[in-house]
């Protein structure tokens, strides 16, 4: 289950920004496509380490200005942890990714495979966010079933059917279907969310309240967020302690420390795999310059027509958001060395989280905000170094302290 939103407001770019959330044993690593032909965009998109069946969630962005967000929910035709082969599903979104530059070209050529003999390669309960500089839509899959809404303003995704009677798009059967299996007895209560999705496996994943959670931090960010401000919607722990037993839904996502203890639900057993910001201008946006404003706010350059930043980490409460170009290089290894040793120091901070979870803030606090400062591209490649030299020292002391633990109780059971 992951978390991600879109904001759309007059005159500025849409930004998109996601937790991708998964397995704590299966790195991620970050992609940059090159287009095989004159009518491709070049993608950036974040992908399991390995060749892993089973990814459930995903996110991408093109040249174009094109943004995917994929998240599996679960429905009444399927749970979340189906074992559906996701790989097929992976290729199919980059393949949309690499021959879409709008939202709405998107949307109707993932409806057009989802609708085919391709359905198979997506899985039976999904939400997917479509957004471009100029709009953007959440497509719901459920079964053979669909149903899209423009989304005007803001909207929050969190591994969970949300569309209910507000559809601008949906499959002619799904009413038809919804009354046969008695869901519902006529359009007036007709709702896609409540009548396909599976509310107890919702109810027992913390959807809703995560989703609400995201949706509050998102309206506190304010009408001139910016980057750093939606940083902080995807860093929030709800209140919580992440190192806690029991704890509420959280937004950034950590994993239980007992993962096999009876009654832990799947999501906990999961975290936040990587994280991503988007800022996706318009086309007149494209050559910005003029408006001080929108250049404060987009930070872009007049030959970039769009700003992404990836953590390329778990646990963005610890990681740093850096820029990731669209020129093609070879991303996968160093970021997978990244990715592990930054799992190794979330695990660390979170056996003592109090006193560990200011280990390396005020760097972090630098790199980022170097980061979402308008950045020559040798620059931002100079962050991503910067950030692993100083996440080794970071890993060092968190390492030094567990070493410490038991000196130190065994000098309190000794008094």
């Amino acid at each position: 289950m992951s978390d991600a939103f879109v904001l759309i407001r007059p005159h500025r770019p849409v930004w998109i920004g996601c937790n991708v959330d998964g397995d704590p044993d299966l790195p991620r690593v970050i992609e940059v496509l090159e287009p095989s032909s004159g009518t491709e965009s070049a993608v950036i998109h974040e992908r399991p380490a390995s060749n892993s069946v089973h990814a459930y969630d995903s996110v991408g962005v093109n040249e174009a200005g094109l943004a995917l967000v994929y998240q599996r929910a679960p429905t009444r035709y399927t749970s979340l942890v189906s074992g559906a082969d996701d790989r097929g599903r992976r290729t199919l979104l980059r393949d949309v990714l690499a021959r879409s530059t709008q939202a709405e070209e998107a949307l109707e050529l993932i409806v057009e495979r989802y609708s085919s003999q391709e359905r198979s390669s997506l899985s039976e309960g999904a939400c997917i966010l479509i957004a471009d500089g100029e709009s953007a839509w959440l497509l719901e899959l459920a079964g053979e079933l669909w149903a899209a809404v423009r989304i005007r303003g803001r909207r929050v995704i969190s591994g969970a059917l949300t569309i209910q009677n507000d559809f601008d798009r949906i499959h002619p059967r799904a009413l038809q279907d919804a009354r046969r299996e008695g869901w519902t007895r006529s359009g007036l209560d007709f709702g896609f969310a409540r009548c396909f999705a599976a509310p107890r496996q919702v109810l027992v994943e913390g959807s809703q309240l995560r989703r609400a959670n995201t949706l509050h931090r998102l309206l506190g960010a304010g009408e001139r967020a910016d980057a750093a401000d939606l940083a902080r919607v995807l860093r929030d722990h709800a209140g919580g302690e992440p190192d806690a037993r029991f704890r509420p839904p959280m937004t950034c996502s950590h994993p239980s420390l007992l993962p096999n203890a009876p009654g832990v639900p799947f999501a906990w057993r999961q975290q936040t795999t990587m994280s991503l910001i988007a800022a996706l201008p318009s086309p007149d946006q494209r050559t910005f310059g003029e408006d001080e404003d929108i250049d404060l706010d987009l930070n872009l350059g007049p030959r970039r027509p769009s700003r992404v930043w990836m953590t390329g980490t778990p646990a963005p409460c610890l990681s740093v958001f850096k820029p990731v170009a669209f020129e093609s290089q070879d991303w996968s290894d160093h970021s997978e060395t990244l990715w592990r040793l930054h799992q190794r120091f979330h695990m660390a901070v979170l056996r003592g989280w109090r006193r560990r979870s200011t280990l390396g803030g005020p760097d972090r606090a630098v790199l980022e905000r170097r980061a979402f400062m308008r950045a020559q591209e040798d620059e931002g490649l100079q962050l991503w170094a910067e950030h692993r030299r100083a996440l080794l020292v970071w890993l060092e002391e968190a390492e030094r302290l567990d070493r410490e633990r038991p000196r130190l109780l065994a000098k309190i059971l000794d008094r």
